[in-house]
């Protein structure tokens, strides 16, 4: 039972109806909360695995096993961001955020970012006007490319450092040629 406070028992059979009455009531209340937060964060599920498999399908990501989490951890980190300042995110598409994971110190998120940029450049698209304005992520590059031919890479995997140094060369090839202009 549950004590409602405010009701006088004075053995009154209109109070005892008031008082089922409201135990009927109050339970469906905490139901109909329940079921919301199961939807609530069904839903929440179900839309964050849609918006990846149409990302990865834009962005013909999906052949490669990496392309998953990049978009995985792309959702969640624009999420994160979203939900401590909304207008943030303003402007983030998934090249600018490529281009802010070459600023990061993980050697794990560096190589998502470049993976990313290199798969549009694949694509065709350009990427110099986010790399470009910041010229510490175009020496980033050129000096990961030397630091992954070196035996003193922090990449433990020699097919990461493969794939690193190919990335990288994909992504300065176009952007030494507007250099060079």
């Amino acid at each position: 039972k549950l004590n409602h406070g405010t009701i006088n028992r004075d053995g009154t059979d209109s109070i005892a109806e008031m008082i089922e009455t409201l135990n009927i009531f109050y339970s469906l209340v905490i139901f109909q909360g329940t079921m919301f937060l199961v939807l609530l964060f069904s839903m929440g599920f179900y839309y964050r695995r849609t918006v990846a498999r149409h990302l990865l399908a834009l962005e013909q990501l999906s052949d490669h096993k990496w392309g998953k989490e990049a978009i995985c951890r792309y959702i969640a980190d624009i999420s994160k961001k979203c939900r401590k300042d909304p207008p943030s995110i303003k402007g983030i598409d998934l090249i600018k955020y490529a281009a802010e994971l070459l600023d990061s110190e993980s050697q794990e998120a560096y190589l998502y970012g470049a993976r990313l940029l290199s798969a549009f450049v694949n694509k065709g698209k350009d990427v110099s006007w986010v790399l470009l304005p910041t010229r510490h992520r175009i020496q980033r590059l050129i000096d990961s490319l030397v630091i992954s031919s070196s035996s003193s890479s922090h990449l433990e995997d020699k097919k990461e450092i493969r794939d690193l140094c190919s990335c990288n060369a994909r992504i300065l090839r176009p952007l030494a040629r507007i250099l060079r202009a």
